[in-house]
């Protein structure tokens, strides 16, 4: 039986440690030490991944959770480089998500009148006018004149309605990257008892799941060996 083979090759430690910031990086190492089986070298069961998303605040389809568990796991295990990068990319797409909604908010602006209740906000059903987007492009601090913002809006409106869905208010916009932090050991002096930074048990982490490959790796080979000789 040959080893499932990722087809991004491992995740350095300094390049998961430069998107993650302090507080990402701890709670991700601590949330995976939970599950951590113990069976094999920093591995997960793909069973607990649901699990441990979830308690990072996360919120996946099953569908979702079945695609990454797919894409990741190695032998029955997912490893902790590959549960980093997964769970990274999760983190940024929802961040994206969240901006978009909030921005496109700004842009339609308040669902309430005086005299009725506000209506219940659903961002799929929302549509953006032209005074709408306007009224915010013409207000911005660097200047913007009605015939650009009547350009920008022409362009944007795919489908030719006279209106910007929430599809269409995504695909115009661009998210600013999340910046990386310093490249340099944490400071201990704000942990308790002594105990070590993220950065040192987040390498710890990804030399024993290096290991634990490896040694996997091994144990593959020699299976294939043998289904072969028979």
């Amino acid at each position: 039986m040959a080893s499932k083979q990722d087809d991004n090759a491992d995740m350095d430690g300094s390049n998961v440690m430069k998107v993650l910031t302090k507080n990402e990086l701890e709670r991700l190492t601590e949330v995976f030490k939970m599950y951590e089986t113990g069976v094999r070298e920093a591995a997960i069961r793909p069973l607990d991944l649901a699990q441990a998303m979830k308690k990072l605040g996360l919120n996946p389809t099953e569908t979702e959770i079945q695609d990454l568990i797919n894409e990741v796991e190695m032998n029955g295990y997912i490893y902790y480089p590959e549960f980093c990068r997964i769970i990274m990319r999760k983190m940024r797409e929802d961040d994206e998500e969240n901006f978009h909604q909030e921005l496109y908010r700004t842009f339609v602006g308040p669902k309430w009148t005086q005299n009725e209740p506000a209506e219940l906000y659903n961002v799929h059903k929302e549509f953006l006018t032209f005074d709408q987007f306007k009224m915010v492009m013409t207000n911005l601090p660097d200047y913007v004149s009605e015939s650009q913002a009547e350009e920008i809006f022409r362009i944007a409106d795919k489908d030719g309605n006279g209106y910007i869905s929430y599809t269409e208010f995504k695909r115009m916009c661009v998210v600013p990257k999340a910046e990386s932090i310093p490249d340099k050991p944490f400071d201990t002096e704000d942990k308790p008892n002594g105990a070590g930074p993220p950065r040192d048990h987040a390498e710890k982490l990804f030399e024993k799941a290096k290991n634990g490959k490896a040694k996997n790796a091994t144990i593959g080979a020699k299976v294939d060996t043998v289904v072969t000789a028979k």
